[in-house]
């Protein structure tokens, strides 16, 4: 990357969420079914376990034929381009649902997106879905995300396991959490406008 413009580090302008939508299927999809076996062995992931291309693009067609939309999902903007998503799993309705990140391609890695699409996810979540809080298990081996964490300021409350059926077994991670509050604080902290 060197000097070049992508390696830039991101303002909280440039950063934006929306709800996920059908021309964001595509990307999302070459995400997981692209990436090479040995990406997702580093990350705990057994290649073996993940769905296939036509799996993924029939799951999310059927959810946006049927439903309308995955509410699950935002789709992570930089200067109005999709390269990511935020997902939630484990959803407890009303209450709380576990959060995740998946940053489409390397070059838009490393430039501190995280630090504002995870609060704006966050904020869109608890908002559209009602939810009390936001919970992030974060896996020790994944040393990224606990960065951009700290530098957002989400305090971590202690370990906890993060398991998954596309995991080749549970792992160690951190616990943390988010309310509509602290978002609203962190914000502030970052020089956001407050939605």
């Amino acid at each position: 990357m060197g000097n070049s413009k992508n390696s830039q580090p991101v303002t909280a302008k440039e950063v934006s969420v929306r709800a996920f939508q059908e021309e964001d299927i595509l990307p999302l999809v070459e995400y997981w079914t692209g990436n090479s076996e040995e990406f997702w062995r580093q990350r705990g992931v057994d290649p073996a376990k993940l769905s296939s291309r036509e799996a993924f693009i029939t799951g999310y067609q059927k959810a946006f034929k049927e439903k309308g939309g995955v509410s699950t999902v935002v789709t992570i903007l930089l200067q109005g381009k999709a390269i990511g998503v935020h997902t939630l799993t484990d959803l407890i309705p009303k209450e709380s649902a576990v959060f995740h990140a998946h940053i489409w391609k390397e070059e838009n890695r490393r430039r501190g997106v995280g630090i504002y699409s995870y609060l704006k996810g966050s904020e869109f979540f608890l908002k559209n879905l009602s939810l009390k809080k936001i919970l992030f298990k974060t896996p020790k081996l994944n040393m990224a995300a606990h960065r951009i964490k700290e530098k957002i300021g989400i305090p971590p409350l202690g370990d906890t396991l993060f398991d998954a059926p596309i995991l080749f077994s549970p792992l160690p991670a951190t616990l943390y959490e988010l309310s509509l509050e602290q978002i609203q604080i962190l914000k502030k902290k970052h020089k956001m406008d407050v939605l």
